[in-house]
């Protein structure tokens, strides 16, 4: 095992001795990984030059060429998500601190739909560790590049739907979680989610539009329940009468349009969520039909919403 990391860490330190080493040359090495996180200075060093940290990015979000066998199509464009995923600082903060580079990064979001999910794949990982890690600077970046609206042209592709659940969950600071959920909630995120349950949209759209809408409820009343913060502006909405009404306007808009069926099906869903009843996890005996009375207020202003 000794000698097998001495070789190949030699074989990298000796590519990057050449003047003309390549990006994808070094990519090609069976341990660059493993000397990222040791970490390799030098390596660090190359990756992190504005050329190729440029090329790091278009790799991610350039899809490869029909050119290119099958087998080796998506390497490159992997190997590229995983160097910029492995949370090396001074590569995410390099990114998040220029407007230049994030700019190349999110072009990718400008692409006509629909996405090929596996490039979306990637996109979100790296868009989601840079969130993550580097909040302030990326949430500001989000605010200026009309994110919500742009993500949303793409709610088909599963990644991009779970991104938007990353925006909410990523952020550790109470402060930011707040002001995320603020700038969502001023957005009309969840005005705009319920409007994609129209049955002119197709199956994928419903799913992920009514899933995103269940989790973001979800998320909402855990983190009040457990007392982790005072208020929740996108929860607000999510529970309120006018919510209820203009998804139910929007459901039997077109009874008979194309995806009728779809709209209606995760519409019902995201609706069942609302009042649904949290049980204690571990409830004593005889106290199973007990609900705590977190979730009893809740559930009588959702019935009451819903009714009305």
């Amino acid at each position: 095992m000794f000698w097998k990391f001495h070789i190949d860490s030699s074989a990298i330190d000796t590519l990057l001795t050449k003047q003309d080493v390549t990006l994808k040359e070094i990519l090609s090495e069976d341990d660059v990984l493993q000397e990222c996180k040791s970490p390799n200075k030098k390596l660090l060093d190359f990756l992190t030059k504005d050329d190729i940290l440029k090329e790091l990015l278009n790799l991610v979000i350039s899809e490869p060429s029909n050119e290119v066998e099958e087998i080796y199509k998506y390497k490159y464009m992997n190997l590229a998500c995983e160097v910029l995923t492995l949370d090396i600082y001074s590569i995410l903060n390099k990114i998040a601190s220029s407007v230049e580079f994030m700019n190349i990064l999110w072009g990718y979001i400008s692409s006509l739909p629909p996405l090929n999910p596996l490039s979306a794949s990637f996109f979100s990982k790296v868009l989601t560790i840079l969130i993550c890690r580097k909040t302030s600077e990326v949430i500001a970046f989000l605010k200026s590049n009309d994110a919500v609206n742009k993500l949303l042209v793409h709610i088909e592709i599963s990644a991009i739907m779970e991104l938007f659940i990353k925006l909410v969950t990523g952020v550790d600071s109470h402060e930011i979680r707040l002001e995320v959920s603020r700038w969502l909630d001023d957005e009309k995120l969840i005005e705009k989610l319920t409007n994609l349950l129209h049955s002119k949209q197709n199956e994928d759209v419903h799913y992920n539009a009514g899933q995103l809408l269940s989790e973001l409820l979800r998320i909402g009343r855990d983190s009040m329940s457990q007392f982790e913060f005072d208020e929740d502006p996108l929860l607000r909405t999510l529970e309120k009468k006018e919510t209820v009404e203009h998804l139910l306007n929007v459901m039997f808009n077109d009874l008979h349009g194309l995806y009728a069926d779809s709209s209606m099906v995760n519409g019902i869903t995201f609706l069942g969520s609302l009042i649904e009843v949290k049980r204690p996890e571990e409830p004593a005996d005889g106290m199973e039909d007990i609900i705590h009375p977190i979730d009893h207020e809740r559930l009588t202003k959702s019935k009451h919403s819903f009714l009305l």
